[in-house]
Formats: structure tokens, sequence, C-alpha cells
């Protein structure tokens, strides 16, 4: 769509001349993410500073019913900041500020676009951590790690999700109002975020995981854990993923503090368990103990410390990532039960695919509480038109077959649409209900999710 002068100059107006562009190069820098989801430009791309600001944004662009898109770092790979509809990209990484970390509650409270590395580096000063944090933590905003309901490989084993850390939040809703939710948001005389089940139903769950379907989050608090005293990795190479299977619930059961969990595999090589104990240091020594004792009963291999600590540091090194090339990336949520056999149906497709399509081919999957997430990644040439449609095929030919064993996809953002609309479950219809009531006109990231368009065809 075309946005009149009128629209920009009002625009222009709330943000000043220097943080907005209609000019063709800045919209293309916003078109696409890092993912396989084809490239679509904004009309508009403004960065807004403040939560007012964004309030008389998001009220232009409801009266008018212009479409809005979100975006932090850009780095998601599901389509969920791809402007598919047009409309205005509002780019939040002015909005980067810590705005408190509180001793009194064990929480920290920052802007959306506030950066995960940043963020951890500052609660480290103050002998705290962020529960769990993305691999990508140099660059990823927590607001994006939020609107995907992310998951580390480093936390998630322990902690859960972002979701299961967040006490409260402020959203500038699509007509313009703000709330507050948590206990700043229940009572005017709370002494600040605490508590995320103030006495009424999880207001903050609901904008969790929605992608910028319902609002704008400005503002997230987040309960934040002590900083480990000590920290062991551990590395064992196996025979079969069952193996490995058996070795991460024993050690899961037993309650060990195992903030991750990683059965390394490949389409060639015998899988590997990477683990990390991270507590207090009389607690890891004896958790250490009981952990090699479970490996070497399934007759693990002990591989030292060494790969797992890799693994780990290299979240800080996201070049390596991306060292065979740009990548697509599936995953999901399977049960921990099982998830050897899960492995070993993902590498006889992965074997099959390689052949047919020629894509170097990883596979894995990390600990998240009583699940365990499942990635698949593929590599191609990004320049190459067609290497990129045969990415697009092979990512929809792994999207049905993982979908058909149950898989629950960890991002949707739109290249998982065709699977939301055909799920047609009851709790899909009453997403689309409180959408509908939120978001009347339809402005808020028209196609993620699957919501605002009729098809894949009208994107």
């Amino acid at each position: 769509m075309e946005l009149n002068k009128a629209i920009y100059t009002n625009l222009e107006a709330i943000v000043g001349t220097d943080f907005i562009s209609d000019a063709q190069h800045v919209r293309w820098t916003y078109s696409k993410d890092f993912g396989i989801f084809p490239r679509h430009l904004p009309d508009i791309v403004i960065k807004p500073r403040t939560t007012p600001e964004i309030q008389s944004i998001l009220q232009i662009a409801n009266s008018k019913k212009i479409p809005i898109y979100i975006r932090g770092a850009g780095i998601s790979y599901a389509g969920g900041v791809v402007p598919s509809a047009g409309g205005i990209l509002l780019d939040l990484t002015q909005m980067n500020r810590i705005l408190r970390i509180d001793r009194n509650s064990d929480s920290c409270i920052v802007e959306c676009c506030a950066v995960c590395g940043t963020l951890m580096q500052e609660l480290e000063k103050e002998g705290y951590i962020l529960p769990a944090f993305p691999d990508s933590a140099l660059v990823a905003t927590v607001g994006g790690f939020l609107a995907t309901s992310g998951v580390g490989s480093w936390g998630s084993a322990l902690y859960g999700s972002i979701a299961d850390f967040v006490l409260g939040l402020k959203v500038v809703l699509p007509n313009g109002d703000v709330v507050v939710t948590g206990s700043a948001g229940a009572n005017p005389n709370a002494n600040g975020q605490f508590t995320r089940y103030a006495g009424m139903p999880d207001l903050t769950g609901l904008f969790i995981g929605s992608e910028g379907t319902l609002g704008v989050m400005t503002e997230i608090a987040f309960r934040i854990a002590p900083l480990p005293e000590k920290t062991i990795y551990f590395s064992y190479r196996f025979q079969t993923h069952q193996e490995a299977e058996r070795v991460a619930i024993k050690a899961k059961r037993m309650g060990l503090h195992i903030v991750s969990m990683d059965i390394i595999t490949s389409l060639h090589d015998p899988p590997r368990l990477d683990a990390i104990i991270a507590t207090n240091e009389r607690t890891a020594l004896v958790e250490e103990e009981i952990f090699e004792e479970i490996a070497k009963a399934e007759g693990g291999e002990d591989l030292g410390h060494d790969f797992a600590q890799h693994g780990y540091e290299g979240i800080f090194k996201p070049g390596e990532q991306f060292s065979l090339g740009s990548r697509v990336i599936i995953g999901g949520f399977v049960p921990m039960e099982g998830i050897g056999n899960y492995l070993d149906m993902i590498k006889r497709e992965g074997l099959r695919m390689h052949k047919k399509y020629g894509f170097p081919f990883r596979f894995g999957a990390f600990n998240v509480l009583n699940s365990f997430d499942v990635y698949i990644m593929f590599y191609w040439d990004e320049e190459d038109p067609i290497e990129m449609e045969k990415g697009r095929q092979a990512n929809e030919e792994l999207q049905t077959i993982l979908f058909e064993t149950g898989l629950i996809p960890s991002k949707r953002g739109q290249v998982w649409n065709k699977y939301s609309n055909a799920s047609h479950s009851q709790a899909f219809e009453l997403f689309k209900s409180i959408k509908k009531s939120l978001d009347p006109n339809g402005i808020m990231s028209p196609g993620v999710h699957g919501l605002g368009i009729k098809n894949k065809e009208e994107l």
C-alpha cells in the first residue's frame, strides 16, 4: 500500500526528521529477516524512542487502517518481522535502556530493545544472571526474545522459556491505550513489579509469543537469578540417541541443577550429550559425581569439558553459526520421552533430503524443562535464486513431516501459517477472537500467525 504525504508529515511530527524514512534503500534494509520468508518492503520506517511516541503512531495507523510491523534486531528466521502487507515498520532499537535492577525483589525492568548481552553484562556486575538467553545474545533484544516466547540452549533446561520469568509488561494496544500488567498494574500503591499473578487472569501471558499481533511491548520486568558460584561442563559420546535420552531423563529426574543439556548429532557421527551444571560450589561438586555416574552407566565415553564449553562460548561468536552460509532453521518442541526415536527419524529424513537437495544439514535438540527443542538446519546460497527456491521447497517438505509428528513450532511467524490455519483448534479460534477484540482493524502484524490473511498466496 502507498501512504500519502499527509500521513508521512504527521508521523514525522511525532519522532522528528531524523527518525523516519521512506527512502527505497532504507525500506529494502527492513524487508527481510534471517530466514527463508520472501522479501517485502514497508512503506515507511520509523524509529520511536518513547512509549508516548508509539501511542501517537498507533493512533494514526489505527484511524487510517495502516498495517504496523514491529522490529528489534531483526535476526529471527520465521518471517515475524517481515512487513508482508507493507505499511509502517516500527524499529524499536532506540528503546534499549535498562531502567532498574531491584535487589528487593530480585527483578529488573528494561525497555523492549535492551540487548540481551548488555543486560547480562550489567546483571553480572550486580551478582545476577538472566535465567535464560538465546544463542544470539550478543545482538538479540529482550523484546524480540519475548515476542517469540524464546528459549535458550543455556538456561532453559532449568528455568524454562523467557515466558517463565517475566513478571509484567507495559504494552501499547492497537488503539494507542497503554496497559501495565503484573503487580505494578494491579495496584497503584504496589512497590514495582514483584509478582506476575496479581489476583486476575494472566494478562502478561497474553502478549508473550504474540509476535506483535496484539500490541507493542515497550517495557518488560524480569525475575532474575543469583550468579552461580561454579559451572561444570560435561561431554559424553554415545552409540545411540536412545542412550543419550536415558541419561538426559535420569539426570533431570534427579533434580540436578542442569542449565543446559544438548544432544548434538549429525548425519554421519554418533551422538554427543553436552551438559552444564551451574549452582553453588558444594552442590555442583556433588552433582558432578552423580551426572558422571549416570552417563557412564549408559556406556557414555567421557570427552572432557572442551566440547560443552566451546558450545557455550560459541553463543558469543555468532559468525561461526553462519560459516557454511545462510541457513534455514526449523525448530519445535517434543516430549523428553522418545527424543531418541525422534532424532532417529530426523536423521533418516535428513539423509533423504540431503541426497535430494544437496544442502549441508545439521540437527539436534536441547532440553527445555520437560521437553526438547528439536532444531534442523540446512545451509544454502541466499544470492542464488535457484538455491533459494530449493530451500523453500525443502523447508515446506520438512515442516509437513514435523507437523504430522506432533511437533509444536517454537517460532511461528509467517512460515508456519499453513499449519496454524490447518489446525482448526479451539485454542487458535480463541486467539483469533482475542485478536479481533483488541485489534478490530487488523493493523498489527497482518500475516503473522496466519492472522489477517486467507491463504499463503495472498502474501
